[in-house]
């Protein structure tokens, strides 16, 4: 069976993570996530990229 949808749990500050759980079937399965993941997987970035030209 699928995973499915289950509960948030916290975010970490420290380590800037959500933690989350899934259900399979009736097990729940604990998870964890990076923010820097998700915003690449958007395609944004909590920070500015540096251009070759702001390096000098």
């Amino acid at each position: 069976m699928a995973l499915t949808q289950s509960r948030f749990q916290e975010y970490d500050f420290d380590r800037m993570v959500v933690r989350f759980t899934m259900k399979n079937d009736q097990a729940t399965v604990a998870c964890a996530v990076a923010t820097d993941a998700m915003d690449q997987l958007e395609g944004s970035s909590r920070t500015p990229r540096r251009s070759a030209s702001s390096n000098s």
